[in-house]
């Protein structure tokens, strides 16, 4: 089997038009930023290249993530994240769903993308039509 070239971000940056990042592991954990993100991103944006932060994040809208990394001091603006909880406006759309009635399971976060979409949110035990699983927390799924 072949060995997979070890490249350093400099090759990268010039073998590719866009970079994505990885919120979750790639700049941020639990506990902060990683050592070398706020460098990496810094490096990026000095050489105009187009990045992303790409997160499955479902429960906080993109100026609640952007005050997190703020906080953790990374440069990124809301224009730069890409979460999975933007997907639904695209499929809201495509499958004419705009307007229906929204059971959403999750935080608050959840429910933004879910009206962002164009869903009526409603209560568990409200009738709906679309039912959004969209994190384990803010619902108590166990009971």
């Amino acid at each position: 089997m072949d060995s997979i070239e070890i490249v350093g971000i400099e090759t990268l940056i010039e073998r590719y038009e866009v970079i994505l990042l990885d919120a979750y592991g790639v700049l941020v954990n639990s506990d902060g930023p990683l050592p070398g993100a706020s460098a990496l991103l810094d490096r990026l944006s000095r050489t105009g290249r187009p990045y992303y932060v790409l997160t499955n994040d479902a429960t906080k809208p993109a100026p609640l993530a952007v005050n997190r990394y703020r906080s953790f001091g990374l440069a990124i603006t809301a224009d730069l994240i890409i979460s999975s909880g933007m997907l639904l406006a695209g499929y809201f759309r495509q499958h004419q769903l705009e307007g229906a009635a929204c059971c959403v399971l999750g935080p608050e976060g959840s429910v933004y993308y879910a009206e962002q979409a164009g869903g009526r949110i409603v209560a568990p035990d409200d009738l709906f039509d679309v039912l959004i699983v969209a994190d384990q927390t803010g619902f108590p799924f166990l009971e």
